[in-house]
């Protein structure tokens, strides 16, 4: 089965026979839109996902080269007049929306079907259960709403539409219990793993635990650092009152002349290493080396 037949075999799945036989045209009209005049659907894991053009190369290229080849699917906004919201696909109408600021002459092509939140809920879901790039944190929100929307708020109501057992509904559901101040201090919240969400809420049960290490997040973030993880895990709960984290910053003005690191210590004190690459610096390197050299200084005692 292509991939095309699989997007379409999603819709008639768990589309809702229309009511009328203009719905029911409708519902299987593939058609050519502006892109400007798709939306975000809510209930869509990925509406609030920020597009990379990096990660999505190759994804630019094909349509690029061959066209868009699976139309997204849409349905009649009710809320703004003349638009469609995007129920899956979100992906691909990003990668036209930029290939046309880019000068490329493209139209949109969408599957328009007629159903209710519930059932574009399972459309969305079923496209992007298998996708490596809806990250945990996209899903929980998802989930989430589906549970509040449809579910009475239950996590084994919940477990048994996505196909998944309760204790992975509650893992993933955990994500969307860290608390903000973790989260400023976190390098990527959007991409924070489940098992770090399960070994932050394994620390924080204690209530004492809970308010030492918000209070080293909170000093952490006045050394306006962002930390991967495993080291914010590390910062959070270690057995002494002194953080180890620590800020680094390459002065990238001077790379060509010297390797300069400025390391921005948890008690605040600075260290400066500076490596030239060339001992036979000249005068004009050398002025350019301790101008860069005392204005990062200088930013980072002001700071």
């Amino acid at each position: 089965m292509t991939m095309n037949q699989t997007t379409d075999a999603q819709a008639q799945l768990f589309s809702k026979a229309p009511d009328d036989q203009e719905q029911r045209a409708e519902a299987d009209t593939v058609q050519r839109v502006d892109p400007s005049l798709c939306i975000p659907w809510r209930g869509n894991a990925r509406h609030s996902q920020e597009f990379c053009p990096r990660r999505s190369a190759d994804l630019l290229d094909s349509i690029a080269r061959e066209g868009q080849r699976i139309p997204i699917i849409v349905r009649r906004s009710n809320e703004v007049s003349g638009h469609y919201e995007i129920i899956a696909g979100m992906r691909r109408h990003a990668a036209i929306s930029l290939l046309v600021t880019r000068g490329h002459d493209l139209e949109l092509k969408v599957k328009l079907i007629s159903v209710d939140d519930e059932e574009a809920w399972r459309i969305s879901e079923a496209e992007n259960a298998g996708r490596q790039d809806v990250t945990p944190l996209q899903r929980a929100r998802s989930w989430h709403w589906a549970m509040t929307q449809f579910h009475e708020g239950r996590q084994d109501r919940l477990a048994e539409a996505v196909g998944k057992d309760v204790a992975t509904v509650s893992r993933t559901l955990s994500l969307l219990n860290v608390p903000q101040a973790i989260l400023d201090v976190l390098l990527d919240p959007e991409s924070m793993s489940i098992n770090f969400a399960s070994k932050l809420q394994a620390g924080l049960s204690d209530d004492t635990r809970r308010g030492a290490a918000l209070m080293r997040a909170r000093q952490i973030r006045e050394l306006e650092l962002r930390l991967p993880g495993p080291k914010l895990l590390e910062e959070l709960f270690l057995e002494g009152d002194q953080l180890t984290a620590q800020r680094c910053i390459d002065l990238d003005d001077v790379n060509e002349i010297a390797k300069v690191r400025l390391v921005r210590k948890a008690d605040r004190s600075l260290s400066l290493k500076v490596k030239p690459l060339n001992q036979d610096l000249t005068k004009r390197e050398r002025t350019a080396l301790l101008r860069s050299i005392e204005k990062a200084l200088s930013a980072a005692l002001d700071s």
